[in-house]
């Protein structure tokens, strides 16, 4: 998460409403929420920021009070969170300001990925936390603050079909990809050694820190896209492919 949205704050508008925050996705899905927090500003001695956080109509945290200038994380934990769900944050009778949250990241494509091709792998539970139960096939980095992001999806020699799937471009949006330390630990998509078919989807693009693209060994057929095709000219990507594209 970029240090510079952590500098901003989401407030509710008073002290009697809540702070309503609604994940995309539905209940068949499974939702990764992240929840940022840092008070911003110090309190007056007679001042105090604390709220409940509810998930629907039950309790998911709380009662919680930020700290001034210090992130912290309130998170998900496995098994996950059905999608579609409404978070609402609620002032505690104690006190005196209204709830806030500095940002949220919702993690849902892996989780998709894992039940569109029935992944028979150890995919159960956060895909990066404990580090020693990494999901088989990811990497992951942890950066200065010390979130966890997905560096390397690796899917080769998994008896995949059909299209690839568009929302592998929100990983973009979702992993935060921009965090990670390029020169050590390229982000990497291998998807080799599948039955993929179909075109290269023009969304790909949208992985700008993507740096290997293994696409080999699959039945995709059309001409690569442009911006693919011009990175994989100017060095900024390691494009492998088919032969006969």
């Amino acid at each position: 998460m970029p240090q510079a949205v952590l500098r901003t704050a989401t407030t509710a508008a008073s002290l009697s409403e809540t702070l309503n925050i609604t994940i995309p996705g539905s209940v068949n899905e499974t939702t990764y929420l992240f929840m940022y927090f840092a008070e911003l500003r110090r309190l007056k001695t007679n001042e105090t920021r604390e709220f409940i956080i509810y998930a629907g109509d039950g309790l998911f945290y709380g009662p919680y009070t930020p700290r001034f200038l210090k992130t912290e994380v309130i998170r998900t934990l496995p098994p996950g969170r059905a999608g579609g769900l409404t978070y609402y944050l609620q002032a505690t009778g104690n006190s005196t300001l209204p709830p806030m949250i500095n940002a949220l990241e919702a993690f849902t494509a892996i989780t998709k990925i894992k039940a569109l091709y029935q992944v028979k792998r150890n995919w159960e539970g956060d895909p990066c936390v404990p580090q020693q139960f990494t999901w088989e096939g990811l990497e992951c980095s942890v950066n200065a603050s010390n979130h966890s992001r997905i560096t390397s999806l690796n899917l080769s020699h998994s008896g995949l079909g059909g299209g690839i799937p568009p929302f592998i471009a929100n990983l973009t949006n979702l992993i935060s990809l921009q965090f990670y330390t390029l020169q050590s630990s390229p982000p990497f998509r291998d998807l080799s050694c599948n039955n993929f078919t179909g075109e290269i989807p023009t969304y790909i693009d949208k992985l700008q820190a993507l740096k290997v693209l293994n696409l080999e060994n699959n039945d995709l057929n059309g001409t690569i896209p442009k911006t693919l095709y011009k990175r994989s000219q100017d060095g900024s990507l390691l494009l492998r492919l088919a032969s006969h594209l």
